[in-house]
């Protein structure tokens, strides 16, 4: 480390940290995330001018910017996003379990609950 070089020059008292195990690595790094909704959040469906129902925007983020994600409302497959992670849907009242999965695997889930 070009850092750790430089500080244990200038302060004696400097200790390099040390390695993780390789295998330490996969479990407690998260690769995504929900931006919209958070965590025990109620969604509210508005209606426009013209008093038409609008959807709900979902939002999440991935550590690799152009990762593909696969979304699930109640494991149905609703639809895909890449580069900008946002999906609208207009789902009726109540709670659903809301899914993405990216296209490594990687999984995260999320329950949601819709009101008028």
């Amino acid at each position: 480390m070009v850092n750790g070089v430089l500080l244990s020059k200038k302060n004696p008292l400097y200790k390099k940290l040390f390695n993780l195990r390789g295998d330490c690595l996969g479990e407690n790094t998260s690769t995504m995330d929900f931006i919209v909704p958070k965590t025990n959040t109620t969604l509210y469906l508005t209606k426009d001018f013209n008093e038409e129902q609008q959807g709900v925007v979902l939002k999440m983020i991935h550590s690799n910017p152009t990762a593909t994600v696969f979304w699930y409302l109640n494991e149905n497959y609703i639809g895909l996003t890449q580069n900008i992670h946002e999906l609208e849907i207009k789902p009726k009242k109540g709670t659903y379990k809301l899914t993405v999965i990216d296209e490594l695997g990687n999984e995260i889930s999320r329950e949601i609950k819709i009101e008028n």
